[in-house]
């Protein structure tokens, strides 16, 4: 590392460095004002660095009949009371289709990054993909699938003891590897544990098949026995979700035809967990989508 140096490209190549630019005054983030119509100031100020798609020009037409415009200042107080209640019974409504579609357990075909050109208008689903990852591969790159729900329908939380299970030669099929990661709720991303405690990797692991040739792998706080060891997570305290990726996916997983592993709650005997459920594919994908929308 004592061999590179970082220098401006002008100081480099022995140029006329550009004029500096202006300074850029962020405004502070307040998390539970994102929650409010002050979150349009934050899109406001972020949407003037953004290059706006063609397509979407008729609706960004839209947004600035109420002030959503980038770069320009959101002024809440100079709405009317209507006006002010329609924006935050919209808002509580968008949350409402969110929330009622993270209840389902979805397989992802296209994770972030290239989503917006495959799943087009198609907001809900692009705004849960966002708030799990900003940034990401194409479907041929990464396929992922998204648990925040066990199969009988509750939340994942580190106070409990789950079960992921894989059928005998039914590992996900891959050219390249596969990986499950388990990440906090409350801290998204910025929660994830470094020390890489927090996930798996066929790359990493010697797993030990059961004896009738399936994979169980065990998601729990607590250490479980040596005879599980080789097998075991450990999850986050409090709620969480799984993220299992599939790097260099094989054709059976781009069509839909590999069937995704159950998440079964091992401390809940009452309930009878099982596979997770499929929304309704996309209809202008050319590739089935089975997405889940955002998190509170």
């Amino acid at each position: 590392m004592n061999q590179y140096k970082i220098e401006p490209l002008s100081q480099y190549a022995h140029t006329t460095p550009p004029p500096s630019p202006q300074p850029l005054n962020f405004p502070v983030y307040n998390s539970a004002k994102a929650k409010t119509p002050e979150f349009f100031t934050y899109l406001n100020f972020m949407l003037q660095f953004c290059t706006i798609p063609k397509e979407e020009n008729g609706m960004m037409k839209r947004f600035a009949e109420i002030g959503i415009v980038p770069g320009k200042a959101f002024d809440y107080s100079t709405m009317s009371d209507s006006e002010k209640k329609a924006l935050i019974d919209g808002m509580a409504a968008g949350q409402a289709e969110l929330d009622t579609m993270s209840k389902t357990n979805v397989k992802a075909p296209v994770l972030f990054g290239t989503s917006s050109n495959l799943l087009k208008e198609n907001y809900p689903y692009r705004a849960y993909i966002a708030s799990k990852n900003l940034y990401g591969n194409s479907s041929e790159e990464i396929w992922g699938i998204i648990y925040e729900v066990s199969a009988s329908n509750k939340k994942l939380n580190g106070k409990n003891q789950y079960e992921l299970r894989f059928e005998k030669n039914n590992l996900p099929p891959v050219s390249a590897f596969w990986s499950l990661s388990a990440y906090p709720v409350s801290q998204q991303f910025s929660g994830f544990n470094p020390s890489s405690s927090y996930t798996i990797s066929s790359t990493r692991q010697s797993f030990k098949l059961n004896e009738d040739g399936t994979l169980t792998l065990y998601l729990q706080q607590q250490k479980p026995g040596e005879e599980k060891l080789s097998n075991w997570m450990p999850v986050p305290e409090g709620r969480f979700f799984l993220l299992l990726q599939l790097y260099q996916p094989k054709e059976e997983v781009l069509k839909g035809q590999w069937p995704s592993p159950k998440i079964i709650r091992m401390n809940n005997s009452s309930s009878q967990d099982s596979a997770s459920v499929s929304l309704p594919v996309y209809p202008k994908l050319k590739q089935p989508a089975l997405i889940r929308t955002a998190y509170r």
